[in-house]
């Protein structure tokens, strides 16, 4: 099922699209996703992770520009559910890197979910009410949670100074 599924979103990759492009191509491979096996939007995240970027150009983060996958992850990032899972795949991910630092110390996974708060693909309740409270301890939960602990404070001082 693995494979029939990376089959699936590899042809989504195949033409190195980007853009309104790789978007208009996730439209045309939709119904195919929704067929069995179902391909997940995080499926689509993690394959874009591990397969299509090297891990230095994850790191920048430049990839989450509109002209390269930002059309892309705003339309796999649709709804809270999906947003969620997004940081599951992105926490498997590093996980699956032994939760690298930078050169500048900081966790990759700390830079990859700034990002995605800092542009707008994700508000701050996903991170703080959803990701950070749910209670499920693999693929490393629990260093990912030590190394986001100072930015995810920091997240809950923006979301109570909003309210307050």
């Amino acid at each position: 099922m693995y494979e029939q599924q990376k089959q699936k979103v590899s042809k989504l990759f195949s033409e190195d699209l980007k853009g309104i492009a790789l978007i208009e191509a996730l439209e045309r491979q939709k119904g195919e996703f929704k067929e069995e096996p179902i391909v997940k939007n995080s499926f689509i995240l993690e394959y874009l992770l591990k397969e299509v970027l090297d891990e230095s150009s994850v790191s920048t983060c430049e990839w989450m520009d509109e002209s390269a996958y930002g059309g892309l992850l705003s339309a796999l990032l649709s709804n809270d559910v999906d947003k969620l899972r997004a940081l599951f795949a992105i926490q498997s991910y590093c996980h699956s890197l032994n939760f690298p630092r930078l050169p500048t110390n900081v966790p990759l996974i700390t830079t990859l979910f700034q990002a995605l708060y800092e542009k707008n693909f994700m508000e701050g309740e996903i991170f703080v009410d959803l990701w950070k409270e749910d209670e499920k301890e693999d693929n490393g939960k629990r260093k990912a949670l030590i190394q986001t602990t100072a930015w995810l404070l920091e997240v809950e001082q923006d979301l109570d100074q909003e309210e307050g």
